[in-house]
């Protein structure tokens, strides 16, 4: 994720934020939260933590990479803490749990070291409790 991609995300969330809406962000934004002078990480968490939405895995202390092939934590859950209660985060690479088949378009080859695994990047999983509202 790029600063102008940055700036049109955080514009999106801004524009559709109800601060009485629990709200869960996430996904693969290709900004290292490990690399300490990473300037879109410190932008990433400076948009998104005034907009109260936090990162769950800073939350929680998790500190591992999520791309092990690069030592790289780019995959993010953040959330709201209006109606939301983080509980757990943790990472799984799943594996074993799928072997890559036939090649195909997408992923003709594991990528190096990955054979049994779904993807090069760990799944990044979250648990909430969810409050009803009021």
């Amino acid at each position: 994720m790029r600063a102008s991609q940055l700036a049109e995300t955080l514009d999106f969330i801004r524009r559709h934020n109800d601060p009485a809406t629990p709200v869960i962000f996430g996904g693969d934004l290709n900004i290292d939260a490990l690399a300490l002078d990473d300037g879109d990480y410190r932008l990433l968490l400076a948009g998104l933590g005034d907009l109260d939405l936090h990162d769950a895995v800073l939350e929680k202390g998790l500190d591992e990479a999520t791309d092990r092939a690069r030592e790289e934590r780019i995959d993010y859950i953040f959330y709201s803490r209006a109606g939301l209660e983080l509980l757990a985060v943790d990472t799984d690479y799943f594996q074993g749990a799928y072997a890559w088949g036939k090649p195909n378009a997408f992923s003709p080859d594991p990528p190096p070291g990955h054979a049994g695994e779904p993807s090069d990047h760990a799944a990044l999983i979250a648990r909430f409790l969810w409050f009803a509202a009021p």
